[in-house]
């Protein structure tokens, strides 16, 4: 079954601790006691038919991964207070594979005619915990959320960490880490201790699609004709971690992609390429009189690249970890003029980028138009004004006809 959110839909979800039946009296949390946590969600920003499921991971006072985590979908069960008559919902547990697709009691995968209600919700799926998890007089926890519910792995090195694999052809919706630790209390509900959480660290923050994409604009700046041959982006992100919250006692492993940590916890693979577009041997040509333009996502929403959404203009950041889109331009094919345009804007999630490139005698300007994107649908640039970026030079001028390769930024 699918599982992803529209794309423009952020979720919260408000926690409570609690094992089933109704309140009566207020208590401290007895040591060794291990509880369910059930999630209520808030779907604040709409979508009310999504399907799908969420895992939660448990971090400790000290910010490190507890090593536990736990696995809910979005069928729900109600429970009536016995004190006030309020009735509460919460998410019920759900059994998952390592990708988050729901599972039933015997291990095997929803059939084309079942749906959630049919996955196995046993408790032991759910998040468990404990209050010796976390050390001192003070309680203190906080967790982070992705969906669809994939296994979230401690890192090899330091289990204090803990992450999720991420690659760009999925949707995959991560929360924020609170700022702080809430505290911890316990109440009686029917016999049975029900631990409830208050403070920032209850409140899950949205959860986001980690995600941005681009698509390449060709235009003619000062030329009156341009003659394009290929475009092609290479650099690419094919896989990497996504490390779910920092360790107070480290400097090693940063909240997100690894491509600006620490050399032990850098997984980024950047061997991806893609083709945007080839000539085949005969050069497109584009008409500056006729407002020819080219778009690389006209020829499908396969041409629109996903990147991690990452701050690509950090000045500490490697050029060579930095996606590189190459245009080959020029009349002849066997003697291209070339513009290698390195990425290094900051690209938030969830965001779709048009690099607009205009066609000169000796460099290419770069503006940069900002969009929500809407899951491959339209995208309307026409209400937002272009950033000018730059520009890059080529080697040599585009009207001696000779090859050459420029990069770089400049905006003189």
């Amino acid at each position: 079954m699918a599982m992803r959110f529209r794309s423009h839909i952020l979720l919260t979800a408000t926690l409570s601790l609690l094992l089933m039946g109704g309140t009566s009296c207020t208590r401290e949390p007895r040591k060794g006691t291990d509880g369910l946590v059930l999630l209520s969600l808030d779907t604040r920003a709409g979508d009310p038919g999504y399907a799908g499921t969420f895992r939660v991971a448990l971090f400790n006072t000290d910010y490190e991964f507890s090593g536990r985590s736990g696995s809910y979908c979005t069928e729900t069960q109600t429970h009536v207070d016995a004190n006030t008559g309020t009735p509460r919902t919460w998410l019920l547990p759900c059994r998952v594979d390592d990708a988050g697709a729901p599972l039933k009691e015997d291990g095997s995968a929803l059939t084309g005619s079942e749906t959630l209600a049919d996955a196995d919700h046993r408790s032991a799926y759910g998040l468990r915990w404990d209050p010796e998890l976390t050390a001192g007089t003070t309680l203190g926890a906080s967790l982070v959320v992705v969906s669809p519910a994939v296994r979230i792995r401690p890192d090899e090195n330091q289990a204090v960490y803990a992450y999720v694999d991420w690659t760009p052809d999925k949707a995959l919706y991560i929360s924020d880490p609170p700022a702080s630790n809430s505290p911890f209390s316990g109440s009686w509900l029917d016999g049975q201790y029900v631990y409830t959480s208050g403070g920032e660290g209850a409140r899950v923050p949205d959860l986001l699609d980690r995600r941005a994409t681009i698509a390449i604009e060709i235009k003619c700046g000062e030329l009156a004709t341009g003659s394009v041959q290929s475009v092609t982006a290479s650099n690419l992100v094919v896989s990497d971690r996504y490390y779910l919250r920092k360790a107070a006692a480290s400097e090693d492993v940063q909240v997100g992609f690894t491509l600006n940590n620490a050399a032990d916890y850098r997984h980024a693979d950047l061997s991806g390429t893609q083709t945007l577009f080839d000539c085949g041997g005969t050069p497109m040509t584009l008409v500056k009189a006729n407002d020819d333009v080219w778009l690389s996502t006209d020829a499908g929403p396969e041409n629109r690249l996903y990147l991690p959404s990452y701050n690509y203009a950090d000045e500490t950041m490697d050029d060579a970890l930095r996606p590189v889109i190459t245009v080959k331009l020029g009349a002849d094919p066997a003697d291209p003029v070339v513009a290698k345009v390195v990425l290094n804007q900051k690209l938030d999630p969830m965001k779709h980028y048009i690099y607009t490139l205009y066609l000169s005698k000796a460099h290419v300007d770069i503006t940069l138009t900002p969009l929500d994107w809407d899951d491959l649908g339209s995208l309307d640039a026409s209400t937002v004004t272009p950033t000018y970026l730059g520009s890059v030079a080529y080697d040599t001028d585009w009207e001696q006809g000779g090859g050459g390769t420029g990069s770089g930024w400049h905006t003189d």
